[in-house]
């Protein structure tokens, strides 16, 4: 395992997916970046007409599964082992992820069955049997729908409640099982309510938790406010130093991040 994570999946798999962003980028003629318009104005509607989840709830039910210990720990992570300017090929890469993003939800979207958005297993199951090759559909769907599930039993939930469990013990003192069990009891009854209740929570917790995080960073920049001219050249420095191991510590850094 950890050769193949080091030697097949630390290497091609950066690589495949920045590749991948530039050719929606081609193929969309730059829609995600030239008209951000577009993109943005739909998440001012509050409510669908519908019912359905409204544009803004779901931008909260998305944040509320990307902002947090990944945001902190992943790019720390990247700048120790990049360098300055593994920050420079973050925010390169982030722009290139977003349009994989936007390229997923508009192929689930162009997919939708009875009014609901597809899922990625599924579009990924018809396009290739309208392909004339089911069977790989059918195996490519079924991996990535395990692989989710096993991320959303690892990655995507221990290490979350892992950090929370340390900063109560560290901080406030409290046992990591007590933590745990009101973990446990809030994720059953936010999950238990279906999609709406787990939006209705998002809505109210994530918009507070995005303005602290914005503010703590700005609070940050203000107090090293004197380090900031230093720190633009190092990173631009940096960056483009490909003696180092900027590029691969921004790109590694980027992918941790997005996996916690």
């Amino acid at each position: 395992l950890d050769y193949i994570n080091s030697r097949i999946l630390g290497r091609l798999l950066p690589v495949f997916l920045i590749g991948a962003g530039l050719f929606f980028i081609i193929y969309m003629k730059g829609l995600p970046i030239m008209r951000p318009r577009a993109i943005i104005s739909p998440f001012l509607r509050k409510e669908m007409k519908d019912g359905s989840v409204s544009p803004r709830s779901a931008l909260w039910l998305a944040l509320g599964g990307v902002l947090g210990v990944g945001n902190i720990v992943g790019v720390s992570a990247a700048i120790w082992y990049g360098g300055a300017g593994a920050v420079f090929w973050m925010c390169v890469s982030a722009v290139l992820a977003s349009v994989l993003k936007y390229a997923e939800t508009l192929l689930a979207l162009s997919r939708r069955k009875g009014g609901a958005a597809s899922s990625s297993a599924e579009y990924i199951k018809d396009v290739l049997t309208e392909r004339g090759i089911p069977q790989i559909g059918r195996f490519l769907s079924f991996a990535f729908a395990t692989l989710c599930l096993v991320n959303s039993l690892s990655m995507g939930c221990l290490i979350q409640v892992n950090a929370m469990v340390g900063v109560c013990r560290d901080i406030l003192k409290v046992k990591p099982i007590i933590t745990g069990i009101l973990c446990a009891i809030l994720m059953i009854a936010v999950s238990s309510g279906g999609l709406k209740r787990i939006s209705s929570a998002t809505n109210k917790i994530v918009p507070f938790m995005s303005i602290v995080f914005c503010l703590l960073s700005i609070a940050a920049l203000i107090i090293r406010a004197d380090r900031i001219p230093n720190a633009f050249v190092e990173i631009i420095h940096s960056a483009f130093d490909f003696s180092g191991k900027g590029l691969i510590g921004g790109i590694g850094g980027f992918f941790v991040s997005r996996s916690v």
